[in-house]
């Protein structure tokens, strides 16, 4: 099996290195989660979608005009959803792939190049020393996989049941 682990050296580029291979012994919800997606970064886009227009949905359902941007955390603000610290950083990793991952193939702005890299390797891998060396290896930690992603859903989603009109209640 393979697991995808990252190890971040002391010089600055504008993209994260990574190295995969093949590590024995590690626990099977880590494996688990390392193979839970074929095309992670497809379901990042399309997960980030899909909670772009239940935002927008509540925001007409409220009756005001949602804006045109693709930043979830500002969506959801004006959309009345209420998500955890935690939660808006998985948030705006998922707005960053709606651009990064789908939309658009390079940024235009220096600015942005890495954004995408850095929201993940603050949120979804976790860090543990490479003996004295000073380099970190990054295992992923499953935290956007689908359990994590549909807590985000059915958070909107229960906020849209309670706003629209047109659901049976």
């Amino acid at each position: 099996m393979l697991n995808q682990t990252v190890i971040t050296v002391g010089i600055k580029l504008p993209f994260p290195v990574s190295i995969w291979h093949y590590r024995p012994g590690r626990s099977e919800g880590r494996l688990r989660a390392a193979r839970a997606v074929a095309l992670p970064s497809v379901y990042r886009m399309i997960c980030g979608m899909s909670m772009e227009l239940l935002l927008k949905t509540i925001i007409v359902a409220r009756g005001k005009e949602p804006k045109s941007v693709h930043h979830l955390d500002e969506l959801a603000a004006d959309a009345g959803v209420v998500y955890t610290p935690e939660q808006l950083d998985l948030l705006k990793i998922l707005s960053a792939a709606i651009i990064w991952d789908g939309k658009y193939p390079v940024p235009k702005k220096e600015e942005h190049w890495g954004e995408l890299a850095r929201l993940e390797h603050e949120r979804l891998f976790d860090k543990e020393p490479l003996g004295d060396s000073g380099l970190e290896i990054l295992s992923g930690n499953a935290g956007l996989d689908w359990d994590s992603y549909s807590e985000l859903w059915c958070t909107a989603f229960s906020v849209m049941c309670e706003v629209v009109d047109w659901l049976e209640k």
